[in-house]
């Protein structure tokens, strides 16, 4: 079983082989604790140790291979902790501090250099803070601090500063996220866009974002992108989703390895199904005549016609008799 050692604050990626080519890993055995997180994808088994510290320490057992014991060791000044963290995780920082102080500065420079802030943590954990961040005190080491929930603009440069000036231990954040189009209700048989960033680069890491479908058993590959300045995202258009096309993972790998995955569910419906009407109200039908009923009213609609025929005659007969008398009375006057 080999050794390996890890200064308190860092990520740490383990890695299982499956015992079974093509087949899941599941020969492990590792420590019940928190910040750990598993994935498996293709024959291999990844466990992602996030900020490691006290309680991380102790062996992890692969069936597979030598396993590994996980001990701390301390971190030059001049090296430089690289930490990817999903929108809505925990950022835990932790200055190695080496003498006894009263306090310790954290300054944070923003990943495009725009915006600044200062997190100061005094003995008894009193913090005083002028950044957007919510930061609060843990117990996982003095004076360390944890922001939570993480932001996407929370990404950056944290550098740990002693009271006498000296610098201490500087940690890069990369910031990931997730964005679905649309956001509320995917409907059966339509689209969705899935889209997977990154906050920045850095020279010294090489980024590779990959989108898989998940299924009960396994991941399945569907897209990956080495990412550049010009490209810091991965997009994935989901076509004709239904059932079996709603969860989805991003995989983050640095230089190959596995550091991060953001597993994302559709809120898929399926398609209403409304039934084509002439009217949006019910109308009741007219009762059907049988023969005998239709030949009645045929007869009483030829009657009505001929009384108003009759009328009409009359009225104009009597009219022309009216005016034939007022003509004779005219021409007796003149």
């Amino acid at each position: 079983m080999q050794k390996k050692g890890a200064p308190p604050g860092t990520d740490i990626t383990l890695t299982c082989p499956s015992s079974k080519v093509g087949g899941p890993s599941r020969s492990v055995s590792i420590p019940t604790k928190r910040n750990i997180r598993q994935f498996s994808y293709e024959d291999t088994l990844y466990i992602i140790i996030s900020d490691f510290s006290e309680y991380h320490k102790g062996p992890y057992l692969c069936i597979n291979s030598n396993g590994t014991i996980l001990e701390f060791n301390e971190i030059s000044t001049s090296e430089a902790i690289i930490k990817f963290r999903s929108v809505g995780d925990n950022l835990l920082l932790i200055c190695s501090i080496m003498k006894k102080v009263t306090y310790v500065k954290w300054q944070w420079t923003s990943s495009d250099s725009l915006n600044s802030a200062t997190i100061q943590v005094n003995s008894g954990n009193q913090i005083t803070s002028n950044g957007p961040f919510h930061v609060e005190t843990t117990d996982e080491a003095d004076f360390a601090i944890k922001i939570s929930p993480v932001s996407f603009n929370d990404s950056g440069q944290y550098k740990c500063y002693f009271p006498d000036g000296s610098a201490g231990i500087v940690v890069n954040l990369v910031t990931v996220e997730v964005k679905i189009h649309p956001s509320e209700l995917v409907h059966q048989g339509s689209d969705a866009h899935l889209t997977c960033s990154v906050s920045h680069l850095l020279p010294s890491i090489n980024i590779m974002l990959l989108w898989v479908q998940m299924n009960a058993t396994s991941s399945i590959p569907v897209k990956s992108r080495k990412l550049s300045i010009m490209h810091m995202e991965n997009s994935l258009h989901v076509k004709n989703v239904n059932e079996n096309r709603t969860d989805w993972s991003c995989l983050v790998f640095n230089n190959n390895f596995l550091v991060g995955f953001i597993q994302t569910k559709l809120n898929y419906t399926m398609k209403p199904n409304f039934e084509s009407t002439t009217s949006d109200y019910e109308t009741e039908p007219s009762p059907a005549l049988d023969d005998e009923e239709t030949s009645s009213a045929k007869g009483i609609h030829v009657f009505r016609i001929t009384i108003r025929s009759l009328v009409s005659f009359m009225v104009l007969v009597l009219f022309t008799i009216y005016t034939i008398k007022i003509l004779r009375y005219i021409g007796r006057c003149f």
